[in-house]
């Protein structure tokens, strides 16, 4: 059950991003107010699409990265523990949790990143001999989308992003070394 959402959650995400990167190359490409409305229709699109898929991700997701750092930080403080065919177990299911909590934060930075690339990719268009109304559009179109897009996880609290993927194996960490303290006293 759980792989099933994971790789559903990383999918869906996956598709976001390709999105984003179909929408960069058409904003570049266009030169009229129809293709500026088409795009725009798109990107509000894709805004709703990643609104809903927020909602997807916000319980299941988080509840995903919080049971990854428990299992991590037991499968650790266990491993210590077993001989080297207890190991054959541990570091293949280690491994797992470890890719798949990584799988959601790539796909997460991955949509951060594609998604900024949007603005420029309106600067870029065929702007510079429009009309003076048509320039007002261009730049209230940049100004809206400055803002990254990110699939927030936690409550809102943090972004599913590479950054977040260090901050868990590093938490991961700390608590393994904190119980490992408390079983050498």
């Amino acid at each position: 059950m759980c792989a099933t959402y994971v790789t559903l959650g990383a999918g869906v995400l996956i598709e976001i991003v390709i999105q984003l990167r179909l929408l960069e190359a058409s904003l570049k490409e266009m030169e009229g107010y129809m293709d500026l409305r088409g795009c725009i229709h798109w990107h509000v699109e894709i805004l709703t699409f990643i609104k809903k898929m927020q909602k997807f991700c916000e319980i299941g997701v988080s509840a995903v990265f919080m049971c990854g750092v428990f299992n991590i930080c037991t499968s650790m403080a266990l491993m210590i523990q077993v001989d080297r065919s207890g190991l054959l177990f541990f570091l293949p299911y280690l491994s797992a949790v470890v890719l798949i909590i990584y799988s959601q934060c790539w796909c997460g930075s991955a949509v951060i990143y594609q998604s900024e690339k949007i603005s420029y990719a309106i600067f870029s268009s065929k702007w510079i001999n429009a009309d003076v109304a048509y320039k007002r559009l261009i730049q209230i179109y940049i100004q809206l989308t400055n803002r990254p897009l990110a699939i927030r996880l936690g409550g809102g609290t943090f972004d599913a992003s590479l950054p977040v993927f260090v901050t868990v194996i590093k938490t991961a960490y700390s608590v393994f070394t904190l119980l490992q303290r408390f079983e050498d006293h």
